[in-house]
């Protein structure tokens, strides 16, 4: 069964369930999800929003972007689990980005945390072993974050430009989750701190991706 933490009382057990709405946070009864409702309803309506706007750019529902993605979990983990080296290729406006190849001008230079906060993404945050949940992968998404804070104008300028819509919707996720992760922990000023960075990021996955034949996360 899936571990998952209240977000109300930060109780973590199997008996937790998600928001029916947007999968987003959970809790252990109907009273903790009362509780916790005037706080989780903007960024519930919010999620949907951006996930209606997903769908239409490319995606035919909700369950199709939620089957995608634990289909590609399954394959990462599965090449985890056997002990094979994982590569990442990213393409970009500017070039191919990998490991041993240079850096395209224009591509931020620290792209490779980006890189390895989609693939921990992409894994699955959940496990039944470590009882960690989303924060399993924190370091990682902490680190991306970091970046993005520093060289604000580098990555901006890099998702402005419409052929890396691909990477603001994949650093999207990546900022949401972490911002999951502070709520669950009860710092609201650190989750409020990101959720600022990925309306940003959101503003240019919005302009950048208009007219694309499609918008998924891969």
């Amino acid at each position: 069964d899936e571990i998952l933490s209240c977000a109300t009382c930060n109780i973590t057990n199997t008996n937790v369930r998600k928001c029916s709405r947007c999968h987003l946070v959970a809790y252990c009864n109907q009273k903790c999800q009362r509780r916790h409702w005037k706080e989780h309803k903007p960024d519930c309506a919010e999620h949907m929003k951006n996930l209606e706007y997903l769908a239409a750019m490319g995606m035919s529902d909700d369950n199709d972007l939620e089957t995608r993605c634990r289909n590609h979990s399954k394959v990462i983990k599965g090449v985890k689990k056997s002990g094979r080296p994982i590569f990442t290729l990213s393409f970009t406006a500017f070039g191919l980005v990998g490991p041993g190849l240079p850096i395209p001008e224009g591509v931020p230079s620290n792209f490779a945390l980006k890189q390895a906060a989609i693939a921990e993404l992409s894994t699955g945050a959940t496990t039944t072993k470590s009882k960690l949940g989303n924060m399993k992968y924190e370091g990682s998404y902490k680190a991306y974050y970091d970046d993005l804070l520093a060289y604000e104008s580098i990555w901006m300028t890099f998702f402005d430009h419409r052929d890396n819509y691909e990477h603001a919707e994949h650093t999207c996720g990546i900022l949401g989750t972490l911002a999951t992760i502070y709520r669950q922990r009860g710092a609201l000023n650190e989750c409020e701190e990101v959720l600022d960075m990925e309306v940003k990021v959101m503003e240019r996955y919005k302009r950048a991706s208009i007219g694309s034949e499609y918008a998924q996360i891969k």
